[in-house]
């Protein structure tokens, strides 16, 4: 929503494009998300979701860096800024179906089954309300400068992007099976539970040697007692 809300002022603020150009620009994003959309399945079988997830959101950021490079020179007239401002939105977009399907895939994996629909639920709702407030910033960000309006989704996608790459061991296929079947709860437990025999079994053991003092105390005393004797 965030894209379709910029992009007709964007163009026609640094390109000069009028109706016409960007409903040929939407008609291509729409088979260009229906391309990528069918190239997610094969990937998904060679890298795993979560691969995906990092693909796409590391793409991505790399991306946004790339346009706020040349955003500067997007109040120039200058030859190259079209062809590049259009690949990078076209990359931009190509790249968006594979956070979505990712971040689905991941949590799917993450949770029970009879917690599945509550999940994905929670997820969508989640979803539609960043595509309401999503438009809303990036319209107010158009009355600052072309940086703004990719910037602050690009660092949010970026820190997704370093959040999976230092759990690369929690999030891997095991790891979210495990959680989702209750290993790792049971695991917690099970830990708990040795923890608290331990515990027990050192507290046994200081309360028996302290009994053994005492005996040993006791028969010093009857054989002082004897010898007096």
């Amino acid at each position: 929503a965030t894209v379709e809300t910029v992009m007709t002022p964007t163009t026609a603020m640094i390109l000069g494009w009028q109706e016409k150009e960007n409903a040929y620009m939407l008609v291509a994003v729409g088979f260009e998300l229906l391309l990528a959309f069918l190239t997610v399945g094969p990937i998904a079988k060679k890298i795993g979701d979560t691969g995906v997830l990092r693909l796409g959101t590391g793409a991505i950021s790399a991306i946004v860096v790339f346009i706020c490079l040349y955003a500067p020179y997007s109040a120039r007239e200058v030859w190259w800024l079209m062809p590049v401002f259009v690949l990078s939105v076209a990359a931009f977009v190509f790249f968006m179906p594979y956070i979505v399907i990712g971040t689905a895939a991941v949590l799917s994996r993450a949770v029970p089954t009879h917690q599945q629909s509550t999940v994905q639920g929670l997820r969508t709702a989640c979803e539609r309300f960043g595509q309401v407030l999503g438009p809303l910033l990036a319209g107010q960000s158009l009355n600052w400068n072309l940086i703004w309006i990719f910037l602050p989704p690009g660092l949010h996608i970026f820190l997704v992007f370093i959040m999976c790459n230092f759990s690369k061991s929690a999030i891997s296929l095991e790891a979210l099976s495990d959680f989702a079947n209750g290993t790792v709860a049971r695991k917690i437990r099970t830990k708990k539970a040795e923890e608290e025999l331990l515990k027990k079994m050192k507290k046994k053991k200081n309360v028996n040697k302290k009994k053994g003092r005492d005996a040993r105390s006791k028969d010093t005393l009857i054989e002082k007692y004897v010898r007096k004797q």
